[in-house]
């Protein structure tokens, strides 16, 4: 690979900041003001750490197409919720449903719904609760998102 950074990559680098800066700032004001602020922090630790580690590790994968194209995949998905977020398809009440505890709850009771490792989830929302899991699994997550800033 050469050495110059070709406009492509300049693109690349500037999109993934914006859309970093982006998710990062409704997360700091979704923690100054909402009364429950422990998503919005766990949620901007993970924005940080993935921006870490796209450019870290992902931006410059030309040998590895994987890599590559899942970094697209997650550019684009972050692109998309900014897009719903500005043009107001989802606000901060959507998205605490979409994440929240009720969700964990509903998709445990629902039976016509059919996902991998459904009943894996079903044994842990029973072993531990659902708000225990719910908080745990957010805790898993932040610190497997930290590991980018040691690996």
């Amino acid at each position: 690979m050469d050495n110059l950074l070709t406009g492509f990559y300049l693109l690349e680098f500037g999109a993934v900041i914006i859309v970093g800066l982006f998710w990062l700032q409704i997360f700091i004001r979704g923690a100054l003001k909402r009364a429950f602020k422990f998503e919005y922090i766990t949620y901007s630790i993970i924005t940080i750490c993935l921006v870490h580690f796209y450019f870290t590790y992902l931006i410059w994968q030309e040998d590895k197409e994987v890599l590559t194209l899942s970094s697209y995949f997650l550019l684009g998905l972050s692109t998309f919720k900014a897009w719903k977020w500005i043009t107001n398809r989802t606000d901060w009440d959507k998205m605490e449903t979409q994440f929240g505890v009720q969700t964990i709850e509903k998709l445990v009771r629902d039976d016509g719904v059919y996902i991998r490792g459904k009943g894996l989830l079903v044994g842990l929302v029973k072993l531990f609760g659902a708000r225990n899991f719910y908080y745990g699994l957010w805790v898993f997550v932040t610190l497997i998102a930290c590991l980018t800033f040691i690996v």
